[in-house]
């Protein structure tokens, strides 16, 4: 029969199938050109449908159907007339269905082709942002692995070298403590600083340091800025922009540019200062010899008039004279001076012997610090918790930058108190155990409830404290060694915190020998 279908021409069968293998290598190369492109420009290709084969389907089907009916339209027209017979429309009707057919399976195909194309564009998209996303994550470990890899290290160093390291959480986040060095820094200044070998580094912080006489009289330097650290020799060295404050306090001194530990100045401003300041010696000079005893303290001319004949040393920060060692000899009343001086020895000793100790052993120690007993004397009768503050703070100021949070640091904080200027009792702070131990030789507790309170808000007891008076501590049968004993009680505290294990004794005659060794001066 004579094939009577225009559609069968070559305009329709573009989608034989040789067309449509070649369609699909086009989609090949499409799908590779796609994958080449960024991420971006794939969802851009998606979007504006730069792939074109639905289109071309849709265009297609569209025109063809147009066609069919106006074939029919043709064919009906035919059979009116009398041109046609109905079986040309049935065999009509017939290729219509297969075409139809053909049709629509190759358009289910180049449909589904484009949605497995959608999909693998999309899983493209995903993975390439996955292993972008990917590869940001670990980038971010790998330098943050680095930076904590680099903290290590210098941490590391520092104990090495016998340094306690101690993690804070206030404006400084790490604190250095060595014997008579406290040095506070970021972890952001260790992980930028500078290590030019095993010992020697370069870090930004703020340090405390005391240095002491051969008297134990202090020296305090406290400067913020650059330091030249070296670790072997315990030494921090201020080189760069930096601030030096005066003594133990925050008034600056210097704010500049040091070199080397020396701030840079003109020599002018220095002559003109060194020239304002003069110092007046006083010369004690034996009676009968006439030979000068004692020619390192400095006292105004009236103070020189008035002590001619006197001999006066100054050790752990505290003046003394013959009437000191008369106090020992005699057994008499113990001055605040020697109490304060064997508070100063006790701490020293401390921390020198705590220093000693292997990380390991440094864990096993309940620290304990004993503050002097001119802090509460200096609060007067009459005072408020202000006053008080300011001059409990003014006296631990090397703990400032922890907030004065001793806990931090410390496990008991001790204080011997002086009540009325006739007798001496002692409090006992654990700072671990939310508690207060009350020490008095006399059997008659006489208790300063505005104190313990003020003391205890000092210390930021955050909780209700537990108050205990220890009954078993010895008692007193005469009117002098309330200061011994406290004396006493220190010394076993001091050593308790290393040996827990160890009971307490009075010995009299051991402790006053040691008083004068503390107070005795080395020439």
């Amino acid at each position: 029969m004579q094939n009577c279908f225009p559609f069968t021409n070559n305009k329709f069968c573009s989608l034989n199938q040789t067309s449509l293998n070649v369609k699909r290598v086009q989609n090949n190369k499409i799908e590779g050109e796609i994958k080449s492109k960024t991420l971006s420009e794939q969802q851009n290709l998606i979007d504006k449908e730069h792939y074109p084969i639905s289109k071309k389907i849709q265009s297609n089907f569209n025109y063809q159907n147009s066609y069919y009916s106006q074939q029919t339209m043709y064919f009906e027209e035919q059979i009116c007339k009398g041109k046609s017979d109905i079986s040309q429309i049935e065999n009509y009707n017939s290729d219509l269905r297969d075409q139809k057919q053909y049709l629509n399976k190759k358009a289910r195909i180049l449909f589904k082709l484009r949605l497995k194309m959608k999909k693998i564009i999309k899983k493209q998209i995903n993975n390439d942002l996955f292993y972008k996303e990917e590869k940001q994550y670990f980038n971010v470990q790998f330098k943050l692995n680095q930076q904590q890899q680099q903290e290590d290290n210098i941490l590391r160093l520092f104990q090495q070298h016998g340094f306690q390291y101690i993690r804070i959480s206030n404006k400084y986040d790490c604190l250095f403590w060595h014997h008579n060095i406290l040095f506070y820094c970021q972890s952001k200044d260790l992980i930028s600083s500078h290590q030019f070998q095993n010992y020697l580094l370069q870090i930004k912080g703020k340090l405390y340091n005391v240095e002491y006489d051969k008297n134990k009289n202090p020296k305090f330097r406290i400067q913020d800025g650059m330091f030249d650290v070296n670790l072997y020799q315990k030494k921090f060295i201020l080189n760069g922009l930096g601030t030096e404050f005066m003594g133990q306090s925050n008034n600056i001194k210097h704010q500049g540019y040091f070199l080397f530990g020396q701030f840079q100045q003109k020599i002018e401003k220095q002559e003109i200062k060194l020239s304002t300041i003069v110092k007046k010696k006083i010369i004690i000079r034996d009676v009968e010899t006439q030979q000068i005893i004692n020619s390192k303290i400095y006292v105004n001319d009236k103070s020189q008039q008035n002590n001619q004949n006197k001999i006066f040393w100054c050790k752990y920060n505290q003046m003394f004279n013959e009437n000191d060692c008369q106090i020992l000899n005699q057994k008499l009343w113990l001055s605040s001076s020697i109490i304060d001086s064997f508070v100063f020895f006790l701490n020293q000793q401390n921390e020198q012997r705590y220093f000693t100790l292997k990380q390991d052993d440094r864990n096993k120690v309940s620290k304990i610090l004993f503050i002097p007993t001119y802090v509460t004397t200096s609060f007067g009768s009459n005072y408020n918790y202000e006053k008080s503050q300011t001059i409990f703070q003014k006296e631990i100021l090397q703990f400032q930058d922890l907030e004065f949070n001793l806990s931090q640091i410390y496990d008991q904080i001790g204080f011997p108190i002086n009540r009325n200027n006739n007798h001496w009792y002692f409090l006992l702070f654990n700072l671990k155990e939310n508690n207060i131990s009350y020490y008095d030789s006399l059997s008659t507790a006489i208790l300063d409830n505005y104190l313990l309170s003020t003391l205890s808000k000092l210390l930021k007891f955050t909780q209700k404290l537990n108050f205990k008076i220890e009954e078993q501590f010895q008692q007193q049968r005469d009117g002098y060694s309330c200061g011994y004993r406290i004396c006493s009680l220190m010394e076993h505290f001091s050593e308790k915190q290393f040996n827990p294990q160890i009971y307490y004794s009075y010995n009299e005659t051991r402790l006053t020998k040691l008083l004068q060794e503390v107070i005795r001066e080395i020439e």
